[in-house]
């Protein structure tokens, strides 16, 4: 069975290799000097007292140097550790602006995806509802955005669906949505758009599907009261 050889052992084989290395050292320079090998039980304890201490103060240099490297390594230690911790905010602030831009991605993404629903005119030529939508698009450069449950009656209603704006007070771009049997429209109801205001509450409005020339757009004088709403987004 090996067992691993320790910083202890290391130390305890280099005190000794130091101290028979002293010890060999001042035996040559007695005989260099002339005097006895031995000369004598004192000479031999100052040897060893002298090569003791030499030795010692060796050591006390390698524990002060021990206590440097370990200094250094606990402020590498936490030079370290300080890193990590900035890195991982770095991380999540990395992240949320990731969240936020997808965020916003998603955002303009439902935008265009609304924008696309208003996109074309999807009711029958030549209907006033066809009419209406295709001028106001000429106009306002949009189209309405329902599509079903939207006979000209229903405009009105489909128009607070959508968050559009209901007046009752005419003006010039604003779609007119009369009701069933008002002013003279049949049991569907008649939208048109408005095209100049005149007062005193009357304005005229051009629309299709509406007197002797159904295909024709023609323009009619109306007048706001009862059963005649304005819309607009």
């Amino acid at each position: 069975m090996s067992y691993p050889f320790s910083l202890y052992h290391y130390n305890v084989l280099l005190y000794a290799s130091f101290l028979i290395y002293a010890t060999r050292i001042h035996v040559c320079l007695w005989i260099i000097h002339g005097e006895p090998q031995f000369a004598g039980h004192q000479s031999r304890k100052r040897v060893i007292l002298h090569s003791q201490q030499q030795v010692w103060n060796f050591f006390q240099q390698l524990r002060t140097t021990k206590r440097l490297v370990k200094g250094c390594v606990a402020v590498i230690l936490v030079i370290l550790f300080l890193g990590v911790i900035f890195g991982l905010n770095a991380s999540g602030a990395r992240a949320q602006g990731s969240s936020a831009s997808t965020a916003q991605s998603t955002s303009h993404t439902s935008i265009s995806r609304r924008s696309s629903l208003y996109q074309g005119n999807q009711f029958p030529w030549p209907a006033c509802t066809w009419w209406a939508n295709q001028r106001y698009h000429q106009l306002h450069g949009i189209y309405v955005p329902w599509r079903t449950q939207s006979n000209a009656w229903q405009w009105t209603a489909r128009a607070y669906n959508f968050h559009w704006r209901v007046s009752r007070t005419p003006a010039v771009g604003w779609i007119m949505d009369l009701q069933p049997w008002v002013q003279g429209a049949y049991g569907m109801g008649h939208v048109g758009v408005v095209e100049r205001v005149l007062g005193g509450g009357y304005f005229i409005a051009s629309s299709t599907s509406w007197g002797r020339y159904p295909t024709r757009v023609t323009y009619w004088k109306y007048h706001a009261g009862n059963g005649v709403t304005f819309l607009h987004q």
